[in-house]
């Protein structure tokens, strides 16, 4: 009898995935705009929270990292 392995399995398959590069680029977008409370906290604080928040991020699958961070970055030199 014949017990399948790990190796047997297919997970070399590509998964959908839920969250993309371009939904992370339009929450970037629309920090500080999702509540009252969020708005009162500035748009350029909730960007820097933000970049320490997603450099603890593990799983970026269906994302580009460096094009989000860059992302980030110019939204950040935009505020000035």
């Amino acid at each position: 009898m014949n017990i399948p392995t790990l190796s047997d399995w297919s997970f070399k398959e590509k998964r959908e995935v839920a969250w993309t590069t371009d939904n992370e680029k339009v929450f970037i977008d629309r920090i500080g705009t999702y509540s009252a409370e969020c708005s009162d906290m500035g748009r350029r604080h909730l960007l820097r929270q933000y970049r320490i928040a997603i450099q603890k991020r593990c799983n970026w699958e269906g994302i580009d990292r460096d094009a989000v961070l860059d992302y980030l970055e110019a939204a950040q030199r935009r505020l000035g």
